[in-house]
């Protein structure tokens, strides 16, 4: 018996079975080897583009322009659409005559409206001026009533007296009657006192007929506004407001 023969008696069944799978396990790695090694993700060279698809693009890019051009494979026509307008149609001589009228009274009834808004702001705006001007008119009017009784105040010869023998005089009572004096503007006038018929506890005073009569025309100048420079420019300008006011 030869020394292999007598190893493989030796050897058990398992002892067999193991060998033979280490066997098959070199002829694998053998095989596994020896493929084609697969190009590295790593490497910055571009992959080469097969060229079977660049053959295809070309041949379908082709086939659309050598492809015969039926109705079917346009499509439905379509009518080019134009930049133009359309042209409106020409109005008849009755339909231009209806516009011309419309846009007649369109701008009469324009104007009338411009007129009446014209109108009234007019009227609005006279109202506002003549509410000013009376408010002006009442402060001036106001003023010059102050003016008058600081003249009064300024002028008052209360104890200044006269002798009333043979001349025109004016009592209290008639000074205010006939001309709008008060008694305590009288007090800028000489006086005389006479017994009174009506109360002979209280004598009545007499006044000089001209000078209440010069006294009324200063009053209706200075609350007329007259400066008071003097008193004959004061009687003057007086003298004519009265006569124009008894007129």
């Amino acid at each position: 018996m030869s020394q292999e023969d007598a190893m493989d008696a030796a050897l058990t069944a398992s002892d067999k079975a193991c060998m033979e799978k280490a066997d098959d396990f070199k002829a694998s790695k053998v095989a596994v080897e020896q493929l084609p090694t697969p190009a590295s993700s790593s490497s910055t060279e571009n992959p080469e583009v097969p060229s079977i698809k660049v053959e295809s693009t070309r041949a379908s890019r082709a086939s659309k322009r050598n492809r015969e051009t039926t109705p079917d494979a346009l499509g439905p026509l379509t009518p080019p659409r134009s930049s133009k307008k359309p042209r409106t149609p020409a109005k008849t001589p009755a339909q231009e005559e209806e516009a011309v009228t419309k846009k007649a009274a369109a701008l009469r009834k324009k104007a009338d409206e411009a007129a009446v808004k014209a109108a009234n702001a007019a009227k609005r705006k006279a109202a506002a001026d003549a509410k000013k001007a009376e408010t002006q008119r009442k402060k001036q009017v106001a003023q010059w009533k102050r003016d008058w009784k600081d003249w009064v105040t300024t002028n008052q010869i209360p104890d200044e007296r006269f002798t009333a023998f043979e001349q025109d005089c004016l009592t209290v009572t008639k000074s205010k009657e006939y001309l709008g004096i008060q008694k305590d503007e009288l007090q800028c006038l000489p006086h005389d006192t006479r017994p009174n018929p009506n109360g002979p506890f209280a004598p009545m005073r007499l006044y000089k007929y001209e000078e209440v009569v010069d006294l009324a025309y200063k009053k209706e100048a200075i609350l007329a506004g007259v400066s008071q420079v003097d008193d004959e420019t004061l009687i003057a300008c007086g003298k004519k407001l009265w006569e124009a006011k008894k007129a």
